[in-house]
């Protein structure tokens, strides 16, 4: 692959969720976790290949792209990030474990229907929410020396399921969850890529019971038929609202794609009123501003492109 396509790529990833039993398996041998070993061999081979690859030494090879729970099925990332660094109780310390090189860490943060706040009980879990065990655990692994240190974190599959499944939320609630995890995202400067998964929700299964119908991912920013949904538009303008107090609101948004500074419009409304123009702002793509908080209150972007289309986000609360 390194050979055929390195002039076309400088940034790989090896293996979609090792920690999951439909990509790697067996996941427990004898009661303990064996998908970390087995993986680790995957890596350093792949991770040694692309390298030699003519003119790849440069390129950069992601570690991980695991899965953000476990269970008696599926390897807990954190547990798994411990076995294929050698750094869990049980591996044999003489058998020898030698420092991977890894670029950065590649991970499907995604969350419960409780939202993007959502944190798990278990510490090795790792969704949107939680995201610093990530930060705190791969910079455990640089001290112990089994990596270098400051390594970046890709958030390679992100999405919030929402409606038609009937265990998502609902497509308006989509739209704040996808934005807020956004901005959490860009919160870590330790995160490096936010990656939207899908762009059309997964078709659904023909001739099963409603409950089994919506079985794959209704993540998308449009419906599997293709109409678009409120995240759409969200994703090309992110807003977030946070509540400080109970009388001041900080806003965070973005623009995309931009190609240099320009202009978004922020709009506001109480309860069931009219939207009226709260203040313009020039940004190169990333802004903040505070504004008084009012019960009821909500806000939107409004952002006309180069091309003279105006694209309208959708209201969204604060929290």
């Amino acid at each position: 692959m390194a050979t055929r396509y390195g002039d076309r790529v400088n940034l790989w990833s090896i293996w979609n969720e090792p920690n999951h039993p439909e990509f790697l398996g067996p996941q427990y041998k004898h009661g303990k976790p064996h998908t970390p070993r087995l993986y680790r061999g995957l890596y350093a081979a792949g991770e040694s290949a692309i390298h030699g690859a003519p003119g790849g030494s440069g390129d950069k090879v992601l570690f991980g792209e695991t899965a953000p729970i476990g269970n008696q099925n599926v390897v807990s990332p954190l547990a798994f990030l411990r076995g294929a660094l050698c750094l869990d109780a049980d591996y044999d310390k003489s058998s020898g474990c030698k420092k991977l090189r890894i670029d950065g860490y590649a991970h499907h943060a995604y969350t419960r229907t409780a939202g993007p706040f959502f944190v798990s009980d278990d510490k090795d879990e790792v969704s949107i929410g939680s995201l610093s065990r990530l930060t705190t655990a791969l910079d455990k692994a640089a001290k112990a020396g089994a990596i270098a240190a400051n390594r970046g974190i890709y958030l390679t599959e992100f999405g919030i399921q929402s409606r038609p499944d009937p265990n998502a939320v609902t497509v308006a609630r989509q739209a704040e969850y996808t934005a807020i995890s956004e901005k959490i995202a860009y919160a870590n400067p330790r995160v490096k890529a936010f990656s939207q998964y899908l762009l059309y929700d997964d078709q659904p299964r023909k001739g099963v019971p409603r409950s089994q119908r919506y079985s794959g991912f209704e993540t998308g920013l449009r419906t599997s038929k293709g109409k678009r949904k409120p995240a759409y538009n969200a994703f090309v303008l992110p807003l977030v609202a946070t509540r400080y107090g109970s009388s001041r609101d900080v806003l965070w948004g973005r623009v995309r794609p931009t190609i240099g500074p320009t202009q978004v419009t922020i709009e506001h409304k109480i309860g069931n009123g009219k939207w009226k123009r709260l203040t313009a702002v020039q940004t190169p793509g990333v802004y903040g501003l505070g504004t008084a908080h009012r019960s009821k209150h909500r806000y939107r972007a409004k952002w006309t492109r180069p091309d003279g289309v105006t694209i309208t986000g959708p209201p969204i609360r604060a929290y």
